[in-house]
């Protein structure tokens, strides 16, 4: 389950690296709200941080490194969570194995002090020193791969998230010039209406514009 869930272009969608790398060389640049859209038709771990970025577009730019960052984390979270039971599998099954061992070797030698004088004392004890083998033998075949698979699946998380990160801090810098001019919202108008608009102030308001008096049709 694991290894089809971090499939590459399932948490890193080829189609969405390709299109994002033409929108950003369009003349206009990268368009937050067409950028939005395009992560909306390929949900992913990669379209969820950059949306991240997108809806902070108008924000100073360390606020959106921090919520990029944030963003990141959580998706590094999820998607190693459901690999957590291979990290409890590998600290679990050895000491179940040892406890089947200290079992077997006490019962071996439980066994021997109820025998009676004549018995075959060794091969009772031989027996039981063989049952504590074969429990640690299998809590060892249990946690050496269930060990070596968590570390795999955690460096594979956090190798795709380095990309994703890589990928949307290389974006950054188009979004640069909407920097006090623009925020985010459905409505939002086009970033050229309001590179034309200089900001307000808080609590200012818009000035007014008087109307031209309306004059009368001149006749001949």
């Amino acid at each position: 389950e694991r290894f089809l869930a971090l499939r590459r272009e399932r948490i890193f969608p080829q189609p969405l690296i390709d299109r994002l790398a033409e929108m950003s060389m369009e003349p206009g640049g990268l368009d937050p709200r067409k950028a939005y859209q395009l992560c909306q038709q390929y949900p992913s771990s990669a379209s969820q941080v950059l949306r991240s970025m997108l809806i902070k577009a108008g924000r100073p730019q360390i606020e959106i490194e921090n919520a990029v960052v944030e963003s990141s984390q959580r998706e590094a979270i999820r998607l190693s969570q459901p690999g957590s039971w291979l990290s409890l599998a590998a600290a679990i099954a050895p000491l179940i194995g040892l406890l089947g061992t200290v079992w077997g070797i006490t019962q071996a030698f439980y066994d021997t002090t109820q025998m009676v004088a004549g018995e075959n004392r060794a091969e009772a004890l031989a027996q039981g020193i063989y049952t504590a083998l074969v429990t640690t033998l299998c809590g060892l075949m249990i946690a050496i791969p269930a060990a070596i698979l968590s570390h795999f699946f955690e460096n594979r998380v956090l190798l795709l998230m380095n990309e994703i990160e890589e990928m949307i801090f290389n974006l950054l810098p188009q979004l640069e010039r909407y920097e006090g001019k623009l925020r985010f919202t459905s409505e939002t108008p086009s970033p050229q209406v309001q590179e034309n608009e200089s900001p307000l102030a808080p609590g200012q308001e818009k000035p007014s514009v008087p109307r031209p008096e309306r004059r009368g049709s001149i006749t001949k």
